[in-house]
């Protein structure tokens, strides 16, 4: 039932943005073994909402379908959509970074949620379930890059402290 709540229009992205300014409070006012533990349970919450949404919730279906045209214009493309692409992927870097609490390179933390949005997009395709979407992969790496973006000031703040 509450993973249902999340496939609804906006609840999704606006929870997100929510959650990564709540984690930013966490990380700049606790301890590391709190913000650890808040990054394992936030990044388990996370993980599973984003299966849900990207492809537990999708009916499979027989016929393989993917798209290799980016943002080809369409009735069902919005820009809310987009949005939305963009803005599930952004408390990934930061929760990997939480989790491992070590210094990561923005190459790092960019390439191992690029790889997180292929392998859902594989996922994908291999299962039937949603399509196998270029437009998704870029959209979903985009918001890597933010997230990835948030994690080095994130990092350059508590250097400061």
């Amino acid at each position: 039932m509450i993973l249902r709540f999340f496939s609804k229009p906006a609840v999704f992205p606006v929870f997100i943005l929510l959650f990564v300014g709540i984690t930013f409070l966490v990380f700049h006012f606790t301890q590391k073994r709190i913000i650890r533990c808040y990054s394992i349970v936030c990044m388990c919450v996370w993980g599973i909402s984003l299966l849900y949404v990207t492809w537990l919730s999708r009916t499979p279906v027989m016929e393989t379908r993917i798209n290799l045209i980016p943002f080809q214009p369409d009735g069902n493309a919005m820009l809310f959509d987009y949005i939305t692409n963009i803005v599930m992927f952004i408390p990934f870097p930061i929760l990997l970074y939480g989790i491992l609490q070590k210094r990561l390179s923005f190459m790092t933390l960019s390439v191992a949620g690029i790889g997180l949005s292929l392998a859902i997009e594989l996922l994908q395709l291999l299962t039937h379930r949603g399509i196998c979407d270029i437009e998704d992969f870029i959209l979903n790496s985009a918001g890597v890059i933010i997230g990835s973006l948030l994690t080095l000031l994130l990092m350059k703040a508590e250097k400061k402290n």
